[in-house]
């Protein structure tokens, strides 16, 4: 009896995974006409945030609630992943199931080696990931975690820090699984952005299917900030500390695209590339030839970009202002049993701002969609 062909798409952060996994949630039903089936997809709200994690984790994360169990982390469950992913290839009858999710990158090679030679048992497995320029990511990584309202350290320090954690693992797990013999396709986000969905079909084999997919036309932009956006977010958390003055301040930056170009620090990226040369030269050994990863240092040095100027301070202090008036006037606010401790919905609405355009009430949002997309709710 022919098993059934597992195609995983296991994105590395900062690769488009968010845009590939809402045209695979939005394109679910022709999908299944082609022959492929994209199981559990994702809410049409949830595509239109822009907030998509992938058909895994939000089943993980709803089944570890039932469960009663409210700190599981699915970045850690293999026995939930594994279930998960049977169900979703039991429930269709075609012959290619795909899946998709970044945690599957950020997990150590024993586990998802082992969830892998777990399906091979029964079905035959590809994992699919794209790859980037490895300094170009961790600066995209750094700002998107700004963005986002994480606490991050400067650059240079968030740098010394993936080395030792996400961006290397990421990138010595996709090692191992290319060095263990599993069917693994590499593309470089670098050269097919534009076209990550079609090259994603490309490998799953449905280009002859010619499958008329739609666009997502009420997506709404994912803004992107610059370095020096990012840096004052930053600074300004590590002196200040006010989650509400560094949600309004990641706003009204996301809210006004700055020019300036990002700098390039030679030495930032001498130590990257030091660091991942091994894995570097696994994963170019399965790109075609012109499209592989760089592996040698630019010829050139723009840190000195690295400098405020005093136009800079202009949003900050207009945003302090703003921060002490809303603080002035704040609601007041009575935690649910529910809620994680340091809950602001003033916080929340300022970080999800498609959930205050919704006119929807912070609480309930979280609790019913929020706390399964992951969604940031301090600072």
């Amino acid at each position: 009896m022919k098993k059934q062909h597992l195609y995983f798409h296991i994105g590395i952060p900062k690769t488009g995974s968010s845009a590939l996994q809402g045209l695979l949630s939005f394109n679910a039903k022709t999908l299944t006409q082609c022959g492929a089936a994209y199981p559990f997809p994702e809410s049409a709200a949830t595509v239109s945030s822009g907030f998509c994690s992938g058909n895994l984790v939000h089943m993980v994360q709803k089944q570890a609630t039932n469960d009663t169990d409210t700190d599981a982390d699915p970045r850690h469950s293999t026995r939930q992943f594994e279930k998960i992913i049977r169900l979703g290839a039991a429930e269709t009858s075609q012959d290619k199931v795909i899946f998709s999710s970044e945690t599957l990158s950020e997990r150590q090679f024993e586990q998802t080696g082992e969830l892998f030679r777990n399906l091979m048992v029964d079905f035959d497995v590809t994992l699919i990931a794209f790859v980037r320029d490895v300094y170009d990511q961790s600066v995209s990584g750094w700002k998107h975690h700004a963005k986002l309202g994480w606490r991050v350290p400067v650059f240079g320090a968030h740098v010394s820090s993936v080395i030792e954690s996400p961006l290397r693992v990421s990138y010595e797990n996709l090692e191992c699984l290319v060095s263990s013999g599993f069917d693994v396709r590499i593309i470089n986000y670098d050269i097919h952005r534009k076209h990550i969905f079609s090259s994603l079909l490309h490998e799953i084999g449905l280009d002859s299917a010619k499958p008329q997919l739609r666009a997502l036309t009420d997506r709404p932009s994912n803004a992107s900030i610059s370095y020096a956006q990012a840096d004052q977010i930053v600074a300004t958390d590590n002196h200040v500390g006010s989650a509400l003055l560094k949600a309004l301040l990641i706003r009204r930056h996301c809210a006004e695209p700055d020019p300036q170009p990002d700098p390039y620090f030679r030495e930032i990226d001498r130590m990257l590339l030091g660091s991942l040369s091994q894995s570097l030269a696994a994963l170019n050994g399965k790109l075609p030839t012109g499209e592989q990863l760089r592996t040698q240092l630019r010829d050139y040095d723009d840190s000195g970009l690295d400098t405020y100027r005093i136009d800079d301070l202009t949003p900050l202090l207009e945003t302090v202002r703003e921060a002490m008036e809303m603080e002035r006037n704040r609601p007041p606010f009575k935690p649910h049993k529910l809620l994680p401790n340091g809950f602001d919905p003033l916080v929340y609405l300022l970080l999800n701002p498609d959930v205050a355009a919704a006119g929807v009430d912070p609480v309930e949002h979280y609790l019913g969609h929020g706390r399964f997309e992951w969604r940031q709710y301090s600072c």
